[in-house]
C-alpha cells in the first residue's frame, strides 16, 4: 500500500537512503546539497509535527538525484513526488533561501543536507499563509518551541527575515502579518496550536465538500473567498 505522507521518524532514514542511491548511481565521491523547506523542514527542527505530506526541497536539479529519490520511492512504497522542488513555482520561495539556510546532517559522505528553521521557516509560512494547509499552525509551533527552550523569536526578527528572504512584504497578506504580531505579542502559540489545526482542518473539510459540490470552481486565486463565504453560511 501506498503511504501518503512521510512520517517524523522515518525521515532520516529515506535520505539515508536517498544518499546511498545517489553514490551507487554516481560513484560521487564530492557531496551534492539538498535544502530542505516547508514540513519536511518542521520534521527535521522541531518536536510538534510527526508527519508532512512530502518533503519539498531544492538543488535537485541533478538528474541523479531524482533517480535515486525514485528508487527510494519504490522501496518503501512512498510517492513518486516524495521529494520534490514543486515549491520553487509558489510565491514563498527565494533564491536567497541557501543563504539563509542551516547544515543538518551528511548521508554516506556525499550527500549535505540543509534546512531553514526559526524565524526564516516562520516568514516562508507567513508568505504561504494557508488557512487549509499547516502553515499557520506551524507557525505557532515554531514560535512555542523556542520560547520553551528560552530562545524566543522576536517580531524584529522575523520581519528582517522577510526583507533578507523577499525584500518587502508584498508577497504576505495583510492578516497574516496580524496573526502572527498578536501570537507574539499575547503569546497565543502557548494555548493556540491545537486549536489552530482544529481550524485547519475545519477549513479543509468544509473546502473538500464544496469541491464534491462544485467541481472546478476552487483555485488559488479564490480560495480566500471561498473560506470567507463557507464561515458564514
Amino acid at each position: 500500500m501506498l503511504r501518503n505522507d512521510i512520517q517524523k521518524d522515518m525521515i532520516d532514514l529515506y535520505l539515508k537512503e536517498l544518499a546511498k542511491e545517489f553514490k551507487r548511481i554516481t560513484g560521487r565521491k564530492i557531496s551534492a546539497e539538498i535544502i530542505i523547506v516547508g514540513g519536511g523542514s518542521v520534521l527535521l527542527n522541531y518536536d510538534f509535527r510527526m508527519n508532512s505530506v512530502d518533503v519539498d526541497a531544492f538543488n535537485t536539479y541533478d538528474s541523479a538525484i531524482k533517480d535515486a529519490a525514485k528508487l527510494v520511492a519504490d522501496k518503501y512504497n512512498l510517492s513518486q513526488q516524495w521529494l520534490n522542488d514543486d515549491f520553487k513555482k509558489t510565491p514563498s520561495y527565494s533564491p536567497r533561501l541557501r543563504q539563509y539556510s542551516s547544515y543538518y546532517k551528511t548521508f554516506s559522505n556525499v550527500l549535505e543536507i540543509r534546512t531553514i528553521s526559526r524565524e526564516y521557516l516562520v516568514a516562508m509560512k507567513m508568505v504561504s499563509g494557508r488557512k487549509y494547509k499547516n502553515d499557520l499552525s506551524d507557525i505557532l509551533g515554531i514560535l512555542y518551541y523556542h520560547y520553551k527552550n528560552n530562545d524566543e523569536i522576536t517580531y524584529q526578527q522575523i520581519e528582517k527575515a522577510i526583507v533578507d528572504l523577499y525584500g518587502n512584504f508584498d508577497r504576505i497578506k495583510g492578516d497574516v502579518v496580524e496573526f502572527v504580531k498578536t501570537a507574539i505579542e499575547n503569546k497565543t502559540f502557548v494555548d493556540g496550536y491545537n486549536l489552530q489545526k482544529e481550524t485547519e482542518q475545519s477549513i479543509k473539510d468544509n473546502l473538500i465538500q464544496f469541491e464534491e459540490k462544485y467541481e472546478n470552481v476552487l483555485s488559488e486565486d479564490n480560495v480566500d473567498d471561498i473560506i470567507n463565504k463557507l464561515s458564514e453560511w
